[in-house]
């Protein structure tokens, strides 16, 4: 690079780029066809043609011509030329197109083709042809043959074999093998060749002598000096086959040597020739020797070395004499001389820069103080700028007790743009929501706060209409929960005789609720009466044994009736003879099948084989819940009409169901092992609750244009597109006769379409920087890990880009007020 050091090179400098403006510019044309057929008895096809313009590098419709003038149908770049309005046999259609003085044009040429008058059947004519080996000519021929032209061979015979040895195909063995040709001819499909018709026959092929072997041969030597070497001296055997020369000498060989050996590269050839499969090349036969090639002088490296100044004017001096390294790329100096540096030095003095060329044939090169080019002015401060306009939407909230909408602010408020404060509010309004104890209805008004200086008066009759923002939410329809066992005490002389009496005394320890199971209360005067009982299904029974604490029994614990919050064992069998029992290893079975309950809590089967139930009878309003141990294991339920599809055996599913509480279960499993559906179907999108009624703490977005902007869209595809899964049924039973549960295989599958959306760690990284910890937009698969997948939820965006659109509808307004200022509107 060279310094600009003159006017001209100034102006070379800023003068913009010139190139042809007509380069790769054309007019393309095509048809639907290029002729109409006229068949004899008259009409044609088609009925029309299409033809259609392309126009490369311009914009515009062309023009349209026709040669001699017919009638065509144009719109834009496409003209139909129907056959009923064309009435010669040709026509030429252009299509052209005016550019920069140019013409731009295709043409096209369409025929009318007609059809003929059907002639005579024409003639077939074949060659037919036999074949015989022999030692000698023969004299004799196929004999009478029929050949047919449709299959263009000899059909009778029907076999391989013709008369006198002869045959269809060529005949396999060593001696002269010999043609027989006769031509066949006729109007029919088939010919009758008489045997006289055959032509004498001539020799075909014959085994021929062995071929020569030839190669061309070269060997390699190198050397320290420009002196050729001497040929090799020995004779040389080489191999056909493996193209491999041996017995050379005086250092010769079959591949170039490294370098190592001199700079000079000699090569001798020599052509082997021979019927065997190795050729012996005497010393003789080697070709004179001839220098291939050597090493190369050491080359030069150049760059361009750049000084840079700041001063008030342009500096009279250099950078003085350095020493420039090629490998690092940078002077060597610790310092320049006249106050010059190596990069660019901070200040606000025009920044000036100074070139020398470095060449050197060395590591490094050293630059004179006179090589360096004049300083050139390569960056000065402009002038200062007109202040920007500062903008904010500007957000004030108030509550009252009732559905009736405030007055808006009378006073004049001021906003401040690098706070974000606004003072001088009345009537009650804040910038702040207030706390749901000043009323239960949350209103809100807006006004845009434009100015180019640090603060904006904000009119009365600049804020909008209150908007009700939110209320408070009715109460809900849970009931309260039952309480928990309790044991009281209470003052009597003895206990009544009847259950309601005593539960009058259970009432006056404070218990308004009345006694549940296995309440105790104590009745005692504190002297010579203390009585001790437990409550159970509407009477109070005598405790005869009360253990607070543990008890371990050794042998059988038998009694009349198990009452009990919890009772824990190893194997429970239930029914006269134990139908039904509860195993140590948390396996439910009942030998009567039949389940008539009039409410079915949780049936869990844990990690064993899949539950069987042959009946359930379901009473009114009734509810079944099946929940499988391992998410791998299939739940499969069968019913009658208007119930639960096998949801195991294929696609289709037949119900309506819901939660059992709700906003409190998740469709699909999150959690480390991420068991998702792979594809939901539905008619119409997902209905998202959105009542004002369900939310508190409601704000306005502080997502808008700049986090969007922040946002990478991205296209992908999925790592597993979906995983399939095969079921086979296993046959037999574990030990205690439990039998197996089905095996599962499932294989992932690689995704093939494209996807596109975000990434949702750079979305996590977005929401931080604009000093968002807990948004929903960002999930975590399982919120207690924060090493499992992440997840979006999409939806979430449609805020934060209204809130986008909004700032920029903003600045639009403010921008087209701004130019109509400046036009003088």
């Amino acid at each position: 690079m060279s310094a600009i050091v003159n006017d001209r090179d100034v102006l070379l400098a800023g003068a913009g780029a010139r190139f042809y403006p007509a380069a790769d510019r054309a007019v393309l044309l095509g048809a639907s066809a290029s002729s109409f057929r006229i068949p004899a008895g008259g009409g044609g096809s088609p009925a029309a043609i299409t033809l259609s313009a392309v126009v490369l590098n311009m914009t515009g419709n062309v023009d349209w011509a026709v040669n001699p003038a017919t009638v065509m149908t144009i719109s834009g770049n496409e003209a139909v030329l129907k056959l009923s309005d064309m009435p010669v046999d040709s026509v030429v259609v252009t299509a052209s197109m005016t550019r920069d003085g140019v013409t731009y044009e295709a043409r096209q040429t369409i025929f009318k083709t007609y059809d003929g008058t059907q002639g005579l059947p024409g003639t077939s004519t074949g060659i037919a042809q036999a074949y015989k080996r022999a030692t000698t000519v023969p004299t004799d021929n196929p004999g009478v043959v029929t050949f047919t032209f449709s299959q263009g061979r000899i059909t009778t015979p029907g076999t391989d074999a013709l008369a006198n040895g002869w045959t269809k195909s060529i005949p396999a063995g060593a001696d002269p093998l010999y043609v027989c040709v006769c031509s066949a001819s006729g109007t029919a499909d088939n010919d009758t060749i008489a045997a006289n018709e055959w032509a004498a026959p001539v020799l075909l092929a014959q085994s021929g002598n062995n071929g020569i072997n030839a190669a061309t041969v070269f060997l390699y030597r190198r050397t320290a000096t420009n002196v050729a070497p001497l040929k090799p001296s020995v004779p040389v055997t080489y191999t056909f086959a493996t193209s491999a020369a041996t017995g050379m000498d005086g250092g010769w060989a079959q591949s170039v040597p490294t370098d190592s050996g001199g700079g000079y590269l000699w090569v001798t050839t020599a052509t082997a020739a021979a019927g065997g499969t190795s050729d012996t090349i005497a010393a003789t036969e080697w070709a004179a020797v001839q220098l291939m090639a050597k090493n190369g002088d050491v080359g030069v490296s150049n760059a361009v070395v750049y000084a840079y100044k700041r001063a008030a004017a342009a500096p009279a001096d250099n950078p003085g004499a350095v020493t420039y390294s090629f490998a690092a790329a940078v002077i060597t100096n610790a310092t320049l001389a006249n106050g010059w540096s190596k990069t660019m030095p901070v200040g606000t003095d025009p920044l000036y820069v100074a070139a020398a060329s470095a060449s050197s044939t060395t590591a490094t090169d050293d630059i004179a103080a006179s090589e360096w080019a004049a300083p050139v002015l390569l960056a000065q401060s402009g002038n200062n700028g007109i202040n920007g306009l500062n903008t904010a939407t500007v957000y004030l909230y108030r509550r009252t007790t009732t559905n009736v909408a405030p007055a808006k602010p009378t006073a004049t408020v001021t906003y401040v743009f690098a706070t974000s404060v606004a003072s001088g509010m009345d009537g009650g309004w804040t910038q702040n929501v207030p706390a749901d104890s000043s009323g239960g209805y949350l209103w809100v008004t807006t006004a845009t706060a434009a100015a180019n200086t640090a603060t904006d008066v904000i009119a009365a009759s600049e804020w909008a209409v209150v908007q009700l923002m939110a209320k408070n939410g009715n109460d809900g329809f849970g009931t309260d929960g039952q309480r928990g066992t309790v044991d009281v005490v209470v003052t009597a002389n003895y206990w009544p005789a009847d259950t309601n009496t005593a539960n009058s005394l259970f009432y006056s320890s404070g218990y308004t609720s009345g006694p549940y199971n296995r309440d105790r209360m104590t009745l005692t005067n504190g002297s010579y009466f203390s009585e001790t009982r437990f409550y159970d299904n509407g009477t109070w029974k005598t405790i005869a044994a009360w253990i607070n604490g543990n008890m371990v029994v050794s042998g059988t614990l038998s009694a009349d009736v198990l009452s009990g919050g919890t009772i824990n064992g190893v194997t429970v069998h239930l029914g006269p003879n134990g139908e039904f029992q509860v195993n140590s290893a948390g396996l439910v079975s009942s030998v009567n099948t039949l389940l008539s309950v009039a409410t079915v809590g949780n049936l869990y089967d844990g990690n064993r084989a899949a539950l069987t139930i042959g009946t359930v009878s379901l009473s009114t309003a009734p509810a079944l819940l099946l929940q499988a141990g391992a998410k791998s294991n299939a739940v499969n339920i069968t019913s009658g009409a208007n119930g639960i599809v096998q949801s195991g055996g294929g696609p289709n599913y037949l119900f309506t169901t819901s939660p059992s509480n709700d906003n409190a279960y998740s469709l699909g499993a999150s959690g480390t092992d991420n068991y998702r559906w792979t594809t939901v179907y539905s008619m119409t999108g997902v209905i998202t609750s959105s009542d004002s009624r369900n939310k508190v703490d409601i704000i306005p977005t502080e997502l808008g244009l700049d986090f969007i902007n922040a946002l990478r869209p991205v296209s992908y595809r999925l790592k597993v597109g979906h995983n399939a899964v095969t079921t086979y049924e296993m046959e037999g039973a574990d030990e205690d006769g439990t039998p197996l549960k089905p095996q599962v295989d499932v294989v992932p599958q690689s995704g093939v379409r494209r996807h596109y959306g975000l990434i949702a760690q750079e979305v996590r990284e977005a929401l931080l920087a604009h000093g968002v910890d807990n948004a929903a937009l960002w999930t975590l698969s399982d919120i207690d890990n924060e090493d499992s997948q992440q997840a979006l939820r999409y939806e979430e965006l449609i805020s934060p880009l209204i809130r986008a659109v909004q700032e920029l509808s903003t600045r639009l307004g403010l921008q087209e007020q701004a130019i109509k200022q400046l036009k003088g509107d």
